[in-house]
């Protein structure tokens, strides 16, 4: 079955190191480039798995669409606080 991930903190790494995300700062993200072991082998496991089709974040209160690997999109979304409610509809 296809699984979404749901996370707050985006990740960036060489498929959106020039993202939006990215140009955000590294505190708004996770960097697989400059992580710890642990956080390396997460977003590892994210990024490669076949089963996992996208990734849902926020965080940086805005929207953006990056590429975390081929056929595997991340998606972050804007904060309701900032009068913007987002809707994802998924096929």
């Amino acid at each position: 079955k296809p699984i979404i991930i749901i996370e707050h903190v985006p990740i960036v790494n060489d498929f959106n190191a020039n993202s939006r995300v990215a140009k955000c700062g590294s505190y708004y993200y996770m960097d697989r480039r400059n992580c710890n072991t642990v956080t390396q082998n997460v977003i590892d496991l994210i990024c490669n798995s076949e089963q996992i089709k996208l990734v849902l974040a926020g965080h940086i209160h805005g929207e953006t669409v990056s590429k975390l690997a081929p056929g595997k999109n991340q998606i972050t979304v804007s904060s309701a606080l900032m009068g913007v409610l987002n809707r994802i509809t998924i096929y």
